[in-house]
């Protein structure tokens, strides 16, 4: 049975999709919610133009894990993978108080590009399955194209409609029309420079001999 909470499809939660855990955190899953065959999903469409995208989470690992695996996908691709175990040294934070417990601030970032991203959260389990685990403040930042670019790698590659890319960036396109700006002597040489006055650069220079 899938549910939809906050924007992510939960497939196989438990009863509890909500808990509390040390000093009053709340948290999406958690003891009774999230378990090793839960799954989350969420897309997130009409990205801005992008090249990047940078993934924070604050993960809570709950009671009794042995060597098992959170993975993150994005686009149907592995782009986090951890493994976690409970260690004597680890507080008890919820659930039961014979095991320990772990908040980890998870961040990572990959390269993207498309304008969107179907994320996806779940956990293997080496066969206990008596563990739990929830998630907080998960965040998704994107390092933007630049101004009036459609599609870039750093530097912009395509730009909107009226544009052209120069040097990286996107500028305004001022079509076939030049205009004559200065013409002077040297060495025996008549030199006429002309340019595109909307972004003030010289495309196109003619030297003819001083007759």
């Amino acid at each position: 049975m899938n549910i939809i909470i906050l924007g992510w499809i939960i497939t196989n939660g438990l009863s509890n999709l909500f808990s509390i855990c040390s000093n009053n955190q709340y948290i999406f899953g958690g003891v009774q919610g999230f378990n090793m065959n839960t799954r989350l999903k969420k897309s997130i469409e009409n990205l801005a133009p992008h090249y990047k995208i940078k993934i924070q989470i604050v993960f809570w690992r709950i009671d009794s894990w042995n060597n098992d695996y959170l993975k993150v996908t994005v686009d149907g691709s592995i782009k986090f993978s951890k493994t976690y175990s409970f260690y004597s040294s680890l507080p008890n934070l919820c659930g039961a108080t014979n095991f320990n417990d772990e908040v980890d601030y998870i961040n990572f970032e990959f390269l993207h590009i498309n304008n969107k991203a179907d994320i996806e959260i779940f956990v293997i389990d080496n066969g206990d399955n008596d563990e739990f685990w929830g998630i907080q403040n998960f965040e998704i930042s994107l390092y933007q194209c630049s101004n009036n670019c459609i599609s870039c790698n750093l530097a912009c590659l395509q730009c909107k409609i009226g544009y052209q890319v120069i040097n990286g960036q996107c500028e305004e396109y001022c079509g076939d029309s030049y205009a004559d700006v200065e013409v002077r002597i040297e060495n025996n040489f008549f030199q006429i420079l002309r340019l595109q006055s909307c972004y003030n650069q010289i495309i196109l220079q003619f030297m003819r001999e001083q007759s």
